[in-house]
């Protein structure tokens, strides 16, 4: 009678961790459900009308001083800035993938904050200093830049491009030093070892 107690038990308390664990489990998948939704829904926001054009607008303003901004120039930056805004905040709260939203829109996002930098200056200026003014915005420019920075010019460019090459790898060759080396000799390595050597003889010579 002890040992069927026992067996009782232990099998009260494994039901317990089963059910724990699927609990956590469904919790994890409602959380992931719910940040698919705010994904798609941020993704719609980010792509509304007024949207696409406000950061069509802005990327042209970028060479124009602001004391020269027309009364849509700011129109069209505010609009901008309180999507990015509200799109940066609610990636802090984690209602949406941070990977996607940086991946899409990194490039568009460091564009427009360069040009609206003395803007969102100015409006702080205006509103007494607020350090969270458009602070989400700030957030989500620090975040691209850091994970997808601009090319700003073709030396750039080819250093990072250079920097992901990676060297061929091939079954029956290696690389090292320079020269191919085959392991497994064949018919098929000789062209390969033949070009390898007259280059070899090109330097030499």
């Amino acid at each position: 009678m002890e040992a069927f107690r026992n067996w009782l038990e232990i099998a009260y308390w494994v039901s317990q961790i089963l059910l724990l664990i699927v609990a956590l489990c469904a919790a994890f998948f409602a959380y992931r459900q719910f940040r698919s939704f705010g994904t798609i829904e941020l993704d719609k926001r980010l792509n509304e009308p007024e949207m696409k054009e406000a950061r069509g607008h802005v990327d042209q303003l970028a060479a124009k001083p602001l004391k020269e901004w027309s009364d849509y120039d700011r129109e069209q930056a505010r609009i901008l800035c309180n999507h990015y805004d509200v799109a940066g905040r609610l990636l802090i709260m984690g209602f949406a993938s941070k990977k996607y939203v940086l991946r899409a829109y990194s490039n568009g996002v460091q564009r427009t904050f360069l040009a609206t930098k003395d803007f969102v200056q100015d409006q702080k200026e205006i509103y007494g200093h607020r350090a969270e003014y458009w602070e989400g915005y700030k957030w989500l420019y620090e975040k691209a830049r850091r994970k997808y920075p601009l090319i700003s010019s073709p030396v750039i460019a080819g250093a990072r491009i250079a920097k992901k090459k990676r060297r061929p790898r091939w079954p029956l060759f290696g690389v090292a030093a320079g020269s191919i080396h085959c392991y497994s000799p064949c018919s098929a390595c000789l062209p390969v070892t033949a070009t390898a050597n007259n280059l070899e003889n090109v330097e030499e010579g």
